[in-house]
This record gives structure tokens, sequence and C-alpha cells, in this order.
């Protein structure tokens, strides 16, 4: 209750003057006295009296100073145990990744909080906290157990010791430091790490122990090509006896999980390089008497192209996901030109010149009855003058065209028909088997989520209907029209 203390001569200043009037005028010298001249008979008068000082923080620090050793572990509050000291991580931003390295550089502030008894104080005499100066109290030794070496760590600063009135202490501290952190960059790009920041004190567990705090929000910041996120479910404490001082010390354990954004290598490299194996695929259906040379060079040329967008990517001398995958594509550009090779004597073979030769006069044949047919003649007549009476004709020649037919040299079919495909499944199944190291988990964007997968199987859909097509027309009897044949020749000539 407020009794106006702090006003001159008003409320309890100005009734105290007449009370001391009447206890001199009625000669009191006891309660009982007061008593009967107030007729509170039977009642018992109590009064206490609570001294506030004019400054009372300044004054509960020289009580507390007056007893307070700061070299003398703060106790429990049960005054059994240790003293159990609290941390916990904020504003964490992961500056850099190291995974040939094995390492993460991040910025963040630590949280540092314990219990010492010694400092609280009625909080009647002053409801705020305090602010007290390093050295004054005591202090648990925490420190970063994970970094790679005292230069790679960089103090940036720190908040006062703030004192509640239960003897709460609480202090954060500033770093920037670079941590070591076990890595595997076999499924590179598709890696994912689980590292720590780990925090420890400096004093045998039974006397110090630590336990997370609150603390360690999400991630507030990470690299341009990484995602990552706080595993906060997954904090641990541990307790290590194999310390270079020799103490069992305590040490918490604040997880967190970096996962490679795999778009930028895919977009950068791994389309490019598949762009590049179609090309080179794409040779078995360039005739070899337009230029056998041009062939070869074409898929010389992807060849050397893969080479260097292997070179470029590399993120390390491990063996990567990503290394497997431009090794297989050489293997098939290296198959294809070897089948190019092979397919250069077609161009000197007599047999594939004269076929070759009919063919061209057939085309010429075709030009010139396109040229007399007049507009008015009906599809159909159309299509019996070049070839294909119906459309079930015309889809076996187009299927022919793609996957080859007795026209076309032995290495372009077994192209066509084998390698292609062949090639498909084996880019198809790649994503579903990234190379698993010991420290790495699934990732999201790997399977069924590359980009690979959807295309190739798109791609090997198209080509088995194709092939399925063909099979069942021609179990049915039908055949595609053979331009390239003599009676055909013949035929188109007659009408």
């Amino acid at each position: 209750m407020n009794q106006g203390t702090t006003a001159v001569n008003e409320s309890v200043w100005s009734i105290l003057p007449k009370m001391l009037d009447t206890v001199e005028t009625n000669d009191i010298h006891s309660t009982s006295q007061l008593q009967s001249i107030l007729s509170f008979e039977g009642l018992t008068i109590t009064n206490g009296v609570v001294l506030m000082p004019s400054d009372p923080e300044g004054y509960i620090q020289v009580q507390i100073d007056e007893t307070y050793k700061s070299t003398v572990r703060a106790i429990s509050e049960n005054g059994v145990g240790p003293t159990q000291v609290k941390v916990g991580l904020f504003d964490v931003r992961i500056e850099a990744i190291d995974t040939a390295e094995g390492s993460f550089s991040a910025t963040f502030w630590l949280q540092v909080s314990w219990m010492d008894p010694r400092l609280s104080w009625n909080p009647i005499w002053f409801e705020g906290n305090m602010r007290r100066d390093r050295g004054t109290v005591w202090e648990p030794y925490v420190y970063l157990s994970n970094i790679i070496s005292s230069k790679t760590m960089s103090f940036i600063g720190e908040s006062p010791l703030i004192v509640s009135s239960n003897g709460l202490v609480k202090t954060s501290f500033k770093y920037t430091a670079q941590f070591g952190c076990l890595m595997s960059v076999d499924p590179y790009p598709f890696d994912m790490h689980r590292c720590s920041i780990d925090v420890s004190v400096a004093s045998d567990s039974d006397l110090v122990s630590l336990e997370p705090g609150t603390g360690q929000q999400d991630l507030v910041d990470m690299p341009e090509s990484f995602e990552g996120k706080a595993l906060v479910d997954e904090v641990e404490v541990l307790v290590n006896d194999n310390t270079p001082n020799g103490l069992m010390q305590t040490t918490v354990s604040f997880k967190m999980e970096f996962m490679r954004n795999a778009f930028f290598v895919q977009s950068t490299y791994i389309v490019i390089a598949f762009g590049l194996n179609l090309v080179a695929l794409g040779s078995f259906w360039i005739p070899p008497d337009q230029g056998n040379m041009d062939r070869t060079g074409l898929v010389i040329t992807t060849i050397l192209s893969n080479t260097v967008l292997q070179s470029e990517a590399r993120p390390s001398l491990v063996t990567t996901w990503l290394d497997v995958f431009f090794n297989v594509s050489t293997f098939f550009q290296f198959l294809t030109f070897f089948m190019s090779v092979v397919t250069a004597h077609y161009v000197f073979d007599p047999d594939y010149i004269a076929e070759n030769e009919i063919a061209e006069e057939i085309i010429q044949i075709r030009k010139e009855l396109s040229s007399q047919i007049p507009k008015d003649v009906s599809m159909k007549s159309r299509q019996i003058a070049f070839g294909a009476r119906t459309f079930k004709e015309m889809f076996l020649r187009f299927a022919d065209s793609i996957l080859g037919d007795k026209r076309d040299n032995a290495p372009d079919r077994a192209g066509r028909r084998f390698v292609v495909p062949v090639y498909l499944m084996v880019m198809m199944i790649l994503p579903f088997v990234p190379m698993n190291g010991e420290y790495t988990v699934p990732h999201p964007h790997a399977g069924a989520a590359e980009f690979l997968f959807p295309i190739c199987l798109s791609l090997l859909l198209v080509w088995t209907g194709i092939v399925i097509g063909k099979v069942a027309l021609e179990s049915a009897g039908h055949k595609a029209a053979d331009p390239l044949t003599p009676n055909v020749s013949q035929r188109i000539r007659h009408q």
C-alpha cells in the first residue's frame, strides 16, 4: 500500500505529528495503554517496516557482494548435484560448406544460462533484472568443441550478464567459426549431410553439466547451392571421458542437415551431357554415303565435350555419382564411334552403291509423278503413287525408318534397335542408384524426381510402341511398301 512517504507533510507525514502529540499528552508507554485509550481492548496492533534504499539495484549488489565469491561454483537449487547449465543457438547462419574438406562455416549466437541462488533477492526491493560485469559472478567455461582450429574461430561480441531476482543468470556470445563434419560426396549432386555444432564445458560432469536450452531456431541463411534445417528434435547430450584434460565433461550436440540443391548441376552439366549423347547416337540415322567422316567427327566432338564437362564438374578427387554418369555417357559415345567406323566400308560396297542408285532413281521418278498428279486426284491415289496404300503401310515404313530395315547396314540397325534403347534404360535406372556413403541419407531430388527418369521413360515408351506396332502389323500379314525394290520402281513407272 502506498502511504505517501515521498510527499512532504502529506499522508503519513501529516498524521505522524498528531500521533506523537497524543502519545506525549496521554503519557503512553505501552501498547496496553494505547488499547485502553483507543478502546481496542482484545486487539493486537502489529507494524512492520521495510527499508527502501534510494538506489535499490546498487544496494542489492552491495549486499550480495559482501559474501559472494566469484571463484566458487554456483551450487544447484537444492544444494545437491552438479550445476545445470543450459545452452542454445540463435540466429544460425551457414556461410559456406566445403564437402571436399569436410567442413562448414557458421555465424551464430550462443546463449548460456544457469541458476545461482547466491544472486537472488527479494523482488519487492527491485523488480527488474540486474546487469553484472564479467568477473564479478561465477561463469562456466563453455566452448565450441568441434571447430577445426582456433584460427578458424572469430569472437565477434558478447552480451552483458543479466541476473534475475530468482538467481537466473543469462549471457550470450556471438561466434564465426569453421566446424569439422564427416561428409560423403559419393552421391554428388544428390548428397545430403548431417553435421553439428558441439558445445562443451571444461568441467567434470559431476560438478557442471550441460543441457539443451531453448533456442536453435531454424537456420536463417544457407549458401546458394544448399538447403538446410535444424534438427531440433535430435539434439544430443553426450558425456565424453576421452578428453585431453582428463575431464569427464558433457557436450551438447546441435544437429543440422544440409541438402545440396541438385538443380544447378542438372541444368549445367547433366542436361548438356545427355543432349550430347543423343546427338552422338543420332549418327545411326545418318547415311554413311553422305559423309561417314562427318559421323565419326560428330561423335568425336561429343566425346571431347563430355570430357571437358566432367573435368569442370568434379567437386573432389573422390569418384561421385556424377562421374559414373559421365563415364557411362562416354562409354556409349565410344561405342557409337566404333560402330560408325565399322560402317565406313559400306560406302565402298558395290551392292550398297547399286541399291542407292536405284533409290535415287525412284526418288527422281516420285518427283516427276508428284508434279504430274492433278490437284483433284484423291488422297488414296496419291498414297498409291508414293508406294503406301494404307495407313498401316505408312506406319510400317515409319517404323522401318526408326528401327532400320534391310536397306540399312547392320551396325546402324544394331545401334537403332539395341544401343539406343539400352542407353535410355541405363539413364533411367541410374538416378535410382546414387552412391550412398556412410553419412548420407536419401536425396528427395534423386530417383523419379531426377529429370532423366521421365525423359528416358517417355522415349522408351515411344520406342516400345513402335516395336509392338511393327510386330503386330507384320504378324497380321501387312508389309511396308518398299520403294527401294525394282518391283515398286516398275509399279511407279507404270502408274
